[in-house]
């Protein structure tokens, strides 16, 4: 059975017997065939599969079973499939030419679809707040040097600040959001002053 063969690999793995581990993943992929024990296998098992330190679950396992069914469920907009394939977002980037066939879709857009396709789901809801923070994090970094990840007059930033400000319903991030938010109205008027004098000149 698939399933034994796949216990059989977290015990291995979870012992540090690598050689051990690699033979049962392969014994666990000859033992499941069926598009239908994908499905089931990777809806039960993807999130809390191991990882190694890069975040990835073994390639042979979401090459051979995994990726098949999350592409399948983001060409039919299944909300939870592309939710998966964001939280393997490590594993997906690792397939450069699969990603590529999605056009490069960044981990932060497949959790906005996924949130939009089923805005209720509180799962979708944390994850794409958590990203969303942490994309908002990385655009201030340099500050006060300046602000990353969009050009003036920033509509992309101020929809994401909205974004997180909707979704953070408890205020946990209420100051940090602020912060921003009177960082970028600093700093769109810091552009505003430059791109005026630029066509003065």
């Amino acid at each position: 059975m698939a399933q034994d063969q796949y216990q059989d690999y977290l015990r291995y793995n979870k012992l540090g017997l690598r050689k051990e581990a690699g033979k049962s993943v392969l014994c666990f992929l000859e033992t499941i065939s069926s598009f239908s024990e994908k499905e089931k296998w990777t809806r039960e098992n993807l999130l809390t599969c191991p990882k190694n330190g890069a975040g990835r679950i073994r390639h042979e396992i979401y090459e051979g079973v995994v990726l098949p069914v999350l592409l399948k469920g983001y060409q039919s907009n299944d909300p939870e499939y592309i939710y998966l394939l964001a939280m393997s977002y490590q594993n997906l980037i690792a397939c450069r030419d699969v990603h590529q066939r999605l056009v490069y879709v960044p981990k932060l857009e497949l959790l906005k679809k996924a949130h939009s396709l089923a805005p209720d789901e509180q799962r979708y809801e944390k994850a794409l707040l958590d990203e969303l923070m942490e994309a908002l994090w990385f655009c201030d970094h340099e500050w006060p040097a300046g602000l990353l990840g969009d050009n003036y007059p920033f509509a992309a930033l101020w929809n994401d600040i909205a974004m997180a400000r909707e979704l953070d319903k408890t205020d946990i991030y209420a100051d940090r959001l602020n912060e921003l938010s009177d960082r970028l109205e600093q700093y769109s008027k810091q552009q505003e002053t430059l791109t005026r004098d630029q066509l003065q000149s």
